[in-house]
């Protein structure tokens, strides 16, 4: 699957998102997710391997159960490999952020 696959499955969710940040002040419950890399391998300088990651995070004001099934679900039925999502709660701005790790292929 590619990024533009992946934002048109994000969007069936029907939850505000954006790649990498949303600029300016944003109303929570959104989605933001980004590609990464994991276990990059360099040789003589040169990247030689690496896998290609996505981290998604849902940014609620309050735990929001029912998006978190909804991307769980969208996980699944896209065959996506994840493991259970991070939770963590940010006191200075009072949110919640459930974040999501999964490969969509390489």
């Amino acid at each position: 699957m590619t990024l533009a696959e992946l934002k048109t499955e994000i969007a069936k969710l029907k939850i505000p998102y954006a790649y990498g940040y949303f600029s300016g002040k944003q109303p929570t419950k959104y989605i933001v997710y980004e590609e990464t890399l994991r276990n990059v391998i360099f040789a003589d300088g040169v990247e030689v391997y690496s896998e290609p990651w996505i981290v998604l995070r849902l940014v609620s004001k309050n735990r929001d159960l029912a998006a978190e099934a909804s991307i769980c679900a969208m996980l699944r039925e896209n065959k996506f490999p994840y493991d259970d999502p991070e939770y963590i709660f940010d006191e200075e701005e009072g949110i919640h952020i459930a974040t999501f790790y999964f490969s969509i292929g390489g």
